[in-house]
């Protein structure tokens, strides 16, 4: 095919013409990549696009014929280029990205007046061309004026030097508009010459002297407000200088992406102008009109709150908005406000970010932090798209803002009236993070809001005070679902060499009451009521303790070790007399004495145990032959913050679902995560856990440390919103998501024949190409729920693991055995309870 293209031109033209192919494949992308950046789910995607679009531009660049004798000179500019980007990208903080990409801007405007006089110098003794004059002329003055505006944006971005001169320049009133519009009338005197006679080079100096003192005069008199407008012009000019160099050395590439940055900067311009009811002239001629205050905003707050006071209303909240602002950047505590957002998300609180189009320093500023702080997309919303929730919302909190959340934004004759503000002061509580109560916005007035009866100043700084809630939320407000992330602390167990209490101090402390801990007969219980470190807490409350002679064997504790502890170890009916009995399973049927457990308590006795009413009924019956008994069973414990401590059905969850997990790959007998080794990469393992309650939601955790693909699915909300918070992908269809599931307290709810046959085919689509699947789902009062049948097991990989946790969602599930399926070669685990295996922790 070559050949047939050189004999029909040259093989210079040939190159050309390639080169400009790739230069539109380049344009192409470069707009895919524009495409990409206006979501962030899709921005990494978009900044590939854009490096690959770059990368093909510079290398077809060098295979053009002008370029053949100079890649020393390419490669000397292009080489300490990229190290000087590289090196940018990698020591830049966060809060310098908004100088950062005004410096970048500075650079493009340079580079297209450099242009512009390179080309007037290589055809200056060419055929004479007005319109060539004419693209000169506008390219240098567009740039220079990008270059010195970039330049003074930077250094008030940085806040280097400059305020002095920009307040003077500012206060020059109307005169200002003179000297701007005697700068501009010069230049276009001075273009008209130069077109006239182009052979007179000084009109191209005069254009950037003149460029350049008007850039810098026009930035330094914007107001700080005013400065996420101003870099987005920049870009735009930037996008505009970059056209004019594209026509001057006739690159289709830079026209077109020039013309692409050019309109979307200056498209954002009207859209942020419009947000603070201004027009672009008015930002660049003049700033907000600062207010003389009658009375100076107070320095003291009288409505000033502490930690604690914050922390217990965000305890009780559920629908929290956060509205993060310049304050939280210049404090830099992103990264707390982050994990803030992401531990109360993790206690079932619905917890969102407003974020104001110009809070910040640039565009999409707030944006940057929270992605740093690795603040989940879904997370971050629009002021457009959720001002109206503020509503319904409990606690609005306000990290460094004041305009932006300013209600005189509605009182016409205020400096703000008509701008787009987050409207905080409608949620039912609200939070302003602040250094200090006095102080005014960019736009010179107070803010009343800070004063409402609803709102609380949370003053001081930002890194202590957010560090002093998030270390009360950790210490007090912790329950199992949150410890899914972390580990959560560990009895120990107290060896037969540890002094627990001594005799002396045993004596101490006088007995009340009398608690009886007997031993667990089921074959599969290893765990023990109570450890040694418990029982020595209960006897200094005045509880004498009867252990059961043999009751922490399985658990590894022996009788002496309680015996140290404060306890008497006693037979089996001296257990059973206590006034309070505790145990770990419901009462079973001693097969050693042919009796139930229910016949050795008295009555008039009270006992502590996991039955569950709704299952255990024949328990429930032998117990209620007995007169006045006091029964408490722990699996009804409501899940509520009062009786966090006593949630041991929580608890034990974390370590069934954990436990699940280990267990399912010693069946799976391959590897968890990812692998490379010398003849391939290996695919992690496919998890699916159906059921995101407490057990789900520790299988999710572990089996994504572990390094496995998981996918997850629940019929409530809530459960697929935590499932998705601790890193699985939430499979659902859109007709199971119609119908909720959530119940009383939070528990799933049983749902017609219909829901659960669409479960069923949902299940046995998506579950095929799975390698184990972990079942929690449960119904309370239901002992029957079929979600995986025979024909959804069949169609499943050979080697591939079900762990039926609940006992009761697989049709070919056997209790309490772990079997092959001959069939599909399917290993199904029926095991309902791990905790016995790790009774250490348990």
């Amino acid at each position: 095919m070559v050949v047939i293209f050189t004999e029909l031109m040259d093989e210079d033209t040939l190159v050309r013409r390639l080169v400009e192919a790739c230069y539109m494949i380049a344009s192409v992308l470069f707009i895919f990549s524009l495409s990409g950046l206006k979501k962030p789910e899709s921005s990494r995607q978009g900044v590939f696009y854009g490096v690959c679009g770059m990368t093909l531009a510079i290398v077809s660049t060098f295979f053009l014929r002008e370029f053949h004798s100079e890649y020393v000179r390419m490669f000397v500019a292009t080489i300490p280029g990229a190290i000087i980007g590289i090196t940018l990208a990698v020591i830049i903080d966060m809060l310098q990205v908004p100088q950062m990409v005004a410096s970048l801007h500075s650079f493009v405007g340079l580079a297209a007046t450099f242009v512009g006089f390179s080309n007037y110098f290589l055809h200056i003794n060419s055929e004479p061309s007005v319109l060539r004059d004419i693209e000169t002329f506008v390219g240098v003055y567009i740039g220079i004026i990008t270059f010195a505006g970039s330049v003074i944006a930077a250094m008030k971005l940085a806040e280097i030097g400059g305020g002095d001169f920009g307040e003077f320049v500012f206060k020059m009133g109307p005169f200002r508009h003179v000297v701007n519009g005697t700068l501009f009338g010069l230049t276009l005197i001075a273009g008209i010459i130069f077109c006239i006679d182009d052979t007179w080079a000084m009109g191209l100096y005069i254009n950037v002297v003149l460029g350049i003192i008007l850039g810098c005069l026009m930035v330094f008199a914007v107001g700080g407000a005013d400065m996420p407008v101003i870099i987005s012009m920049l870009n735009s000019l930037s996008g505009w200088a970059t056209v004019a160099s594209g026509f001057l050395l006739n690159n289709n590439v830079l026209i077109v992406t020039g013309s692409v940055v050019g309109s979307s900067g200056a498209i954002l311009s009207y859209i942020m102008c419009t947000s603070m009811n201004r027009s672009f002239l008015q930002v660049l001629l003049t700033r907000f009109t600062a207010v003389t205050l009658a009375v100076a905003p107070p320095t003291v707050a009288t409505n000033e709150v502490n930690s604690q006071q914050v922390y217990e209303i965000l305890k009780q909240a559920k629908d929290i908005i956060i509205v993060p602002g310049y304050g939280m950047a210049a404090g830099k505590g992103q990264k707390q406000v982050g994990q803030l957002a992401k531990l109360l998300r993790k206690q079932g609180k619905k917890v969102r970010f407003c974020l104001h189009p110009v809070a910040g320093r640039m565009p999409g500023h707030m944006n940057i932090l929270l992605s740093e702080a690795k603040v989940p997309i879904n997370m971050m919303f629009e002021l457009s798209n959720i001002n109206k929730d503020f509503e319904n919302a409990d606690v609005a909190f306000v990290v460094g803002c004041n305009d932006t959340v300013n209600p005189a934004a509605y009182e016409e004759g205020s400096a703000i009236f008509g701008m787009a503000v987050c409207d905080v002061w409608k949620a039912k509580h609200v939070f302003v993070m602040k250094r200090k109560r006095g102080g005014v916005g960019f736009a010179g007035i107070d803010n009343a809001m800070f004063d409402y009866e609803n709102t609380g100043m949370y003053l001081g700084s930002l890194n202590q005070r957010l560090s002093e809630l998030l270390a009360l939320m950790e210490s007090q407000y912790n329950p199992e679902e949150v410890k899914l992330a972390v580990d959560a602390p560990t009895e120990q167990v107290v060896t037969s060499t540890e002094a627990v209490i001594s005799s002396e101090e045993l004596k101490k402390f006088k007995s009340y009451k009398t608690i009886g801990v007997p031993k667990e007969i089921a074959d599969d219980e290893c765990r023990v009521a109570l450890i040694p470190k418990t029982i020595t807490k209960l006897r200094k409350l005045g509880f004498a303790v009867n252990v059961e002679s043999g009751a922490g064997e399985k658990a590894g504790i022996i009788d002496n070790d309680f015996e140290r502890a404060g306890a008497e170890i006693v037979d089996t009916k001296t257990a059973w007399s206590s006034e309070i009995v505790i145990k770990i399973r419901e009462p079973l049927h001693d097969k050693a004495n042919n009796k139930p457990e229910a016949d050795y308590i008295e009555d008039s006795k009270v006992l502590v145990c996991g039955i569950d009413p709704a299952i255990h009924k024949t328990q429930m019956e032998e117990l209620k032959l007995h007169d006045n008994l006091t029964v408490w069973s722990m699996r009804c414990v409501p899940r509520i913050t009062r009786a966090q401590k006593l949630d041991t059905l929580s608890s034990m969850g974390k370590l069934d679902g954990y436990r699940a997990i280990i267990e399912a790959f010693k069946y799976y007998r391959g590897f968890a995560g990812p692998q490379f080794t010398a003849a391939g990469k290996i695919d992690p393992a496919k998890v699916f856990v159906i059921g995101c309650g407490v057990i789900g939601l520790a299988s999710i955790g572990t089996a994504a440390g572990l390094g496995a693909k998981v996918q997850a699915f629940d019929a409530r909300a809530k459960g697929r919103s935590d499932g998705e918070s601790i890193g699985a992908e939430i499979v659902i269809d859109e007709d199971l998501k119609a119908d909720e599931g959530a119940g009383v307290g939070g528990y799933a709810k049983e749902m017609g024949a219909d829901y659960y046959d669409k479960q069923r085919a949902f299940f046995k689509r998506v579950l095929k190409d799975c390698d184990i699947v972990v079942s929690t789902a449960r119904v309370p009062g239901k002992s029957e729920l079929i979600l995986i049948n025979e024909e959804t097991v069949r169609s499943m990989k050979r080697g591939s693991v079900i762990m039926d946790v609940s006992g009761m969602n697989c049709s070919l599930t056997k209790k309490g055995q772990v079997y092959v399926d001959k069939e599909s070669q399917v290993t199904i685990s029926g095991i309902t309870s791990f905790v016995g295996e790790m009774p250490g922790q348990a």
